[in-house]
């Protein structure tokens, strides 16, 4: 699902998995909703265009990427991590090596160490930053599959917001581990979607094939009282 606004902005939003275009739905009182079958088991990365019909009054835009897996049918996916406990496979610190909080408030250039588990022995690991264009290099796993004190330093600049580090190991079915973080301030109202990101890795409230997750979208209009 895309939320737009403001709520008479007319148009099209077009639902995409990376790069590979899902299907496009007409905006209608301030929303859009595609369900697809098309996404296959693993990670994903989805977001969501607005292409207004009169770009003299409305401006189009693109939402940040949400990431979310896909398990194969039949399979039971896991549980949902307790938000209050970091996650077994996951540890996090600063430069100096103390312990940060689950979904931390990081500031932009800053470092932090980063030790991810489960993987394959010696596996190559691919770390991506959603959300960012930044590039990363890859990780290798250790003979009991970790991936120790991997350096990550936050992009600057960088938005305030929600973003996913995630580190997927570059095989089918490879196992993958996420940071999810914030930078800057807790937003507060205004009239951009304010979709929050679940411990699934989706987007809470949306969905997609079914299952929850999905990215949100938005337009302006030209004279500057549109939305985000």
């Amino acid at each position: 699902k895309a939320a737009v606004t403001p709520g008479d902005a007319a148009g099209k939003v077009t639902f995409l998995d990376g790069t590979t275009v899902l299907g496009a739905v007409d905006v209608a009182t301030g929303g859009a909703e595609l369900k697809t079958s098309a996404l296959t088991a693993g990670a994903h990365s989805l977001t969501a265009k607005f292409a207004p019909t009169d770009p003299a009054a409305f401006d189009p835009s693109e939402s940040q990427a949400a990431t979310y897996t896909i398990t194969e049918a039949g399979s039971s996916p896991p549980p949902d991590p307790d938000p209050t406990d970091e996650p077994s496979d996951l540890d996090v610190t600063d430069e100096e090596g103390t312990p940060l909080d689950v979904n931390p408030t990081l500031t932009a250039g800053q470092k932090v160490l980063v030790t991810a588990r489960g993987y394959s022995e010696e596996a190559k690991v691919k770390v991506v930053l959603t959300g960012s264009e930044e590039t990363y290099p890859d990780a290798t796993a250790d003979a009991e599959g970790t991936v120790a004190d991997y350096e990550f330093t936050v992009p600057d600049p960088l938005a305030d917001g929600s973003y996913t580090l995630t580190l997927t190991e570059d095989k089918a079915e490879g196992h993958l581990v996420e940071f999810v973080f914030g930078i800057g301030d807790a937003p507060g109202p205004d009239p951009s979607p304010s979709d929050s990101q679940g411990a699934d890795g989706g987007v809470d409230g949306g969905s997609t094939g079914g299952s929850d997750g999905g990215a949100t979208g938005g337009s302006g209009d030209s004279g500057g009282d549109g939305g985000g």
